[in-house]
């Protein structure tokens, strides 16, 4: 029972943790359209990749704190759990039966997302202008402001060039990382229903 109890929290919980990716083939160079955003799915997360450019109008503060970068990963999750080195079940059975803060993962990179996630799952996602500026105020309402009206950074990311940011919303069972990606993805005009999708495969399964 103990370690069934374990299973499931690491299955439902580690879906907030990034694995490591490694360059490959450009096999989606040409769907890189100037208004494709890309949905990413590794182990049982999954997370949004789009254009820095997407967010230069309604995040300047974001897009002058990755500068130099091409791309940016962003991924929702559980304050305590998400920013751990290693896993916690200590921080991983609070983190899903009971509502806890939330962080988002920027992680800005250069190399086509074919390239930087080449051994996971990633689908191109054509985007209207409009509904990439009603993605990116999605994301901006995602993301927490001090009294100055400041993105609030809380610490190193995973990677080199990444940032932890104080994120609005509470993460737990019903509400994960997976929730957060799908209603992402709503806001961008994509058919799919949020609170059927807390797992990454029932997110990747829309499309």
């Amino acid at each position: 029972m103990k370690v069934s109890l374990v299973l499931m929290v690491y299955l439902l919980v580690c879906g907030c943790v990034n694995a490591t990716v490694k360059p490959g083939p450009d096999a989606l160079a040409e769907q890189d359209q100037p208004h494709t955003i890309f949905v990413v799915s590794y182990d049982w997360h999954s997370g949004l990749v789009l254009p820095r450019a997407a967010i230069r109008e309604t995040l300047p503060d974001l897009y002058t704190a990755f500068d130099g970068s091409r791309y940016l990963e962003l991924g929702w999750g559980d304050a305590g759990f998400y920013q751990s080195k290693s896993f916690s079940l200590l921080k991983a059975i609070p983190a899903l039966f009971w509502p806890t803060g939330s962080v988002i993962h920027v992680v800005g990179f250069d190399t086509h997302p074919s390239q930087r996630f080449y051994r996971h799952t990633l689908i191109p996602l054509a985007r209207s202008e409009a509904q990439l500026a009603a993605l990116s105020d999605y994301i901006t309402n995602s993301l927490s402001r001090d009294s100055e009206g400041n993105l609030v950074p809380i610490s190193q990311g995973v990677y080199r060039n990444s940032l932890f940011f104080e994120a609005k919303g509470q993460f737990h069972l019903f509400n994960t990382c997976n929730s957060w990606t799908a209603r992402a993805l709503q806001s961008a005009g994509h058919a799919i229903k949020p609170w059927l999708n807390i797992t990454p495969s029932s997110v990747i399964n829309t499309f």
